[in-house]
C-alpha cells in the first residue's frame, strides 16, 4: 500500500485515507475497536497538510478506540505529542477530555486537574460543565485542592447557568463543613 501511495495522485490518496478512516469507524461501531487502532495510528501520522481533516478525525476516533479498550497510557502519550495549533479548538477540547479521563483512570490526578481546569476556562459551555463535574469528582484525590479557584473561573465562563455554580458552591460548603 505504501508503494502505491508514493506513486498515486492526491485524489487516490484522499480516497485511500477516507476508506481507512471509514473502515476504522465501522470497526469501532461494530464493537471491534482493536482492529481500528493500527489504521488510525497510521492516519494520525500523516504530515501532509492537505489531509489534515482526516488526521484530526482519525485522532478523535483513535482516542475513542483507545478509551473503549482502556488503553489510557496510549491516550496520554499521543496527546502529549499533539500540536494544539494544528487542531481546531472544539476537537482539541474533545481530545483533552479523553486525556483527562484517561489520567483519572491512571490515577494521575494532578494532570487530570490541569486538563479539566483548562477546559473549564477555555472550552464551550457544555464541555466546561462536564469538566467542572469531573473536577468535583476527583478533587479529593488532588493535593493542591483549590475548588474555590475553579468555581470562580467557572462562574466567569458559565454565566448562563448560575444554578450549576450555586449547586457546586453549596457542595463545596457542605464538604468543607464536614471536614471541619
Amino acid at each position: 500500500a505504501a508503494t502505491l501511495l508514493k506513486n498515486s495522485d492526491s485524489q487516490n490518496i484522499q480516497f485511500y485515507y477516507d476508506a481507512l478512516l471509514k473502515g476504522s469507524i465501522c470497526a469501532i461501531e461494530s464493537g471491534n475497536p482493536a482492529s481500528a487502532i493500527s489504521p488510525l495510528e497510521y492516519l494520525t501520522s500523516i504530515s501532509d497538510q492537505k489531509f489534515q481533516n482526516q488526521k484530526i478525525e482519525s485522532c478523535l476516533n483513535l482516542f475513542r478506540a483507545y478509551s473503549l479498550l482502556d488503553m489510557n497510557r496510549e491516550i496520554v502519550d499521543v496527546f502529549t505529542r499533539l500540536s494544539p495549533g494544528n487542531i481546531p479548538q472544539n476537537e482539541y477540547h474533545l481530545l483533552a477530555t479523553y486525556t483527562a479521563n484517561a489520567c483519572v483512570q491512571l490515577k494521575e490526578y494532578t494532570k487530570a486537574y490541569d486538563l479539566y481546569f483548562n477546559l473549564v476556562k477555555n472550552a464551550s459551555s457544555d464541555v466546561a460543565v462536564d469538566a467542572l463535574k469531573s473536577l468535583w469528582n476527583i478533587e479529593k484525590n488532588i493535593s493542591n485542592k483549590n475548588m474555590e479557584k475553579v468555581l470562580l473561573e467557572a462562574e466567569k465562563r458559565l454565566e448562563e447557568n448560575p444554578l450549576l455554580i450555586a449547586d457546586f458552591r453549596t457542595r463545596l460548603g457542605i464538604d468543607s463543613f464536614r471536614e471541619g
